[in-house]
């Protein structure tokens, strides 16, 4: 009992000391919980948190196992380690875990966030779009979540040849990125957010938008190769489609 009165201390003096952002102090303190009461799995998932912000993400996910182990049901385990999954480029491991918390209580709209992210980066655009339908819906003046959602949009509609679902992704990407515009939450970002707009009226074969906004993204970054190529791209499709 003792034990567990001095595990609790350290606990929360760890937990105040990552606040203050001392995170080597938060780490040995966490230790020092663990060491006296090695059962109690929150405080080896606080641990793994402690380690996940100095980018020590080998001995966070170490961490954040054992404390899936000793919780199985524990979506915030689970979502934590399927984070570091993601910091470590592991990206299958990652839309595992993220996939099961899914299925536990106390899911939070991050979570199906950082499964978008993670299908992203396996190119599963089409999907990545899908999961972000919930966190917006319950957050529709999110302009993060939306940001996401029109860039994974527009991968999904630009190679697809299915002129309906090009069309759609394209909606949803226009939507999500005026939005995101109107806001001005993004003011370091207005390029690239011009860049995603572009390829939204280029999925919806608007061809002088798409070209207006690509050159208005081009004249804060003129050397940035992806706006290049995109431009180029935006005049040989408007070029075959006869719109000059």
């Amino acid at each position: 009992m003792l034990n567990d009165k001095e595990a609790e201390f350290y606990n929360h003096r760890a937990d105040i000391e990552l606040k203050l952002k001392q995170r080597d102090e938060a780490i040995q303190d966490y230790g020092k919980a663990i060491i006296l009461d090695p059962a109690e799995s929150e405080y080896v998932n606080n641990r793994s948190l402690a380690y996940r912000e100095v980018k020590m993400y080998e001995l966070a996910l170490n961490d954040a196992t054992n404390a899936v182990q000793m919780d199985l049901k524990n979506a915030f385990f689970l979502a934590n380690r399927g984070y570091i999954y993601y910091c470590l480029k592991q990206y299958d491991e990652a839309v595992e875990d993220q996939l099961n918390v899914l299925d536990l209580e106390g899911v939070e709209n991050d979570d199906y966030y950082f499964l978008s992210l993670s299908l992203g980066k396996r190119g599963e655009f089409d999907a990545a779009v899908g999961f972000m339908l919930t966190p917006i819906s319950f957050n529709p003046e999110d302009t993060e979540y939306r940001f996401t959602r029109a860039e994974f949009a527009v991968q999904a509609g630009l190679p697809s040849t299915d002129l309906a679902y090009k069309k759609r992704q394209g909606e949803i990407a226009l939507e999500d990125v005026n939005i995101c515009l109107e806001s001005g939450d993004f003011p370091d970002e207005r390029a690239q957010l011009l860049y995603v707009r572009a390829n939204a009226y280029l999925c919806l074969q608007q061809f002088s938008k798409a070209e207006t906004d690509i050159n208005s993204a081009l004249e804060i970054s003129p050397k940035d190769k992806f706006y290049l190529k995109s431009r180029k791209l935006i005049r040989k499709m408007a070029k075959i489609s006869g719109d000059k």
